[in-house]
């Protein structure tokens, strides 16, 4: 395939020419794409039809929610693609309206700084998210979704189940985060039990971090492929993000010993993620529902560790962990800590050299504990001499060991070598993403990227930042942005469109609109009652 990039305001869309053979047996789909910018609907149907996928139909197109509706209810499309956000009758208006036994399935256009909406849109029953700008990719993944996945039978019950399923999602995210234990029973039961089973699993997916799309690419068919699986053999699962950023997957089932669906959705995943260096599906113990949850997560995250072990397979148990390695012994690196308080690294390096070889001293948590240790013994050093910690790499975060010894190396390395203090990301995650925010109100703020760049879970720091700050990530970028915007129209000579640009928007009529929504009143007639 030969793909041609052309780019317009505001948004970039990735052309291209796809060759794809039809079955004979394939249903054909039709497909409604909503958008109150008729240019982003426009280009989003021009890119369905070069996608040329056997399976679709027509792709009609929609402005407005309320003409979403009435072609929804007069032509029957199977899917609907709709911004999420729109004047008047809004995307999450349309699916609560057009939800029922004959209802298409949905998939909401959203910006990054929109989660709480697309939260809502879930438990209303929408399928999947898309991220603007859509690319070639993006629609062809959200098409297989919709096709291969989503037989015609399944849809009432899947829509019935995405609300429970997405409320335990956020349940068991918010119990790995929390300061005192959960249990099982605590952090996903309570009167409307959706568990049938007695016997609970955690499975853990550590995808290639050279390649962190893999995990990020593979939430648009998980859900349906555990849901499939799951109908298959008579278990229930759902996905979850872990602290580290993993892809997690909690299983209720009513046969202790069986890990037939963990090893059937690994099947599911693309060749190029299950191959990557450092990609390892760890599954956990069978426990009851009064195991602590994060206490049971955090048995399973230390298999992940045995990925630095020669030959260690990729699809790993403790079963598995026991017969190749047996118990793991503690690994001493004390003498490193002495030698680094008494002003030398050479012990570090010498030791960060002798556990982290090919093949490492030790296996799983001892690994993770011994290079914690080091990272402390290069902070002593560094205190004792008066300089500032380089800031350090977390080892999940690393594939394989000669990527540990060269971490150590470079921090060793900067630790000496650094004559005036370094600048490095503040300690406090909020403090570092409001610092970002500031440096780059005029680009597309990802609240993704930034709750990766501190090392936390997308659900982890937005919690975190609400309850720091007072507002949502997305309601903070907007304060910023607008109270930026106000001070620069103070300024004559700057343009309404100049304004625009400087605070991230390609587009002055979104520009003009988000202002007057946070405001009560356009840019012009701010300034005219400025002037």
């Amino acid at each position: 395939m030969k793909r041609r990039a052309f780019s317009g305001a505001p948004f970039r869309f990735i052309l291209g020419v796809v060759t794809m053979e039809p079955t004979s047996n394939e249903r054909r789909y039709r497909i409604l794409v909503v958008d109150d910018e008729p240019m982003i609907a426009r280009g989003i149907q021009s890119m369905l039809k070069r996608l040329a996928h056997p399976a679709v139909d027509r792709v009609e197109t929609a402005f407005s929610g309320e003409r979403a509706i009435t072609a929804i209810r007069s032509e029957k499309p199977d899917i609907v693609i709709l911004d999420i956000r729109m004047p008047g009758i809004s995307g999450l208006d349309v699916i609560e309206r057009c939800r029922g036994v004959d209802s298409p399935i949905f998939f909401v256009l959203s910006g990054h700084d929109e989660f709480d909406y697309v939260k809502n849109a879930f438990k209303l029953g929408a399928l999947d998210y898309l991220l603007k700008p859509a690319s070639l990719d993006d629609l062809s993944a959200l098409i297989d979704t919709a096709t291969r996945n989503i037989q015609t039978g399944w849809k009432t019950a899947l829509a019935d189940d995405i609300s429970s399923r997405w409320s335990i999602q956020m349940e068991i995210e918010k119990a790995l985060d929390a300061t005192t234990p959960v249990s099982i029973r605590d952090a996903v039961g309570g009167e409307n039990d959706v568990f049938e089973h007695d016997w609970f699993r955690i499975s853990i997916l550590r995808t290639s971090r050279s390649a962190p799309e893999g995990a990020l690419a593979m939430r648009k068919t998980i859900g349906p492929s555990i849901w499939r699986i799951g109908n298959e053999t008579g278990t229930k699962a759902f996905f979850f993000w872990t602290p580290e950023s993993d892809l997690g997957v909690f299983w209720n089932t009513d046969n202790r010993d069986s890990i037939e669906p963990m090893r059937r959705l690994w099947e599911t995943f693309p060749d190029s993620v299950c191959n990557a260096p450092g990609t390892v599906l760890a599954i956990g113990e069978s426990v009851r529902r009064d195991a602590v949850l994060r206490e049971t997560y955090e048995r399973v995250s230390t298999l992940l560790l045995y990925r630095f072990s020669p030959n260690a397979p990729r699809v790993v148990t403790v079963t598995d962990v026991r017969d190749l390695y047996g118990v793991p012994a503690t690994i001493d690196v004390s003498d490193a800590i002495y030698a680094a308080r008494t002003g030398s690294l050479d012990a570090v390096l010498r030791a960060g050299e002798g556990v982290f070889a090919d093949p490492p001293r030790g296996h799983g948590a001892p690994l993770r504990e011994a290079y914690g240790v080091l990272l402390s013994a290069i902070d002593a050093y560094c205190e004792r001499i008066g300089r500032p910690t380089p800031r350090a790499l977390p080892i999940y975060e690393l594939d394989r060991v000669d990527e540990v010894r060269k971490e150590i190396k470079t921090l060793v390395e900067s630790a000496i070598s650094s004559r005036e203090p370094t600048t490095r990301a503040p300690l406090n995650p909020v403090e570092f993403a409001i610092e970002y925010v500031e440096e780059h109100l005029h680009e597309n703020l990802d609240m993704a990227t930034v709750a990766t760049s501190v090392g936390l879970s997308y659900s982890h720091f937005s919690r975190l930042f609400k309850n720091k700050v007072g507002e949502g990530f997305g309601r903070y970028v907007l304060s910023r942005r607008m109270k930026r915007a106000k001070r620069m129209l103070d300024e004559p000579s700057m343009r309404v469109s100049d304004v625009a640009y400087a605070v991230g928007y390609q587009n002055h009529k979104h520009f003009t609109r988000a202002f007057r929504e946070y405001f009560g009143y356009t840019p012009i007639e701010y300034r005219e009652g400025a002037g």
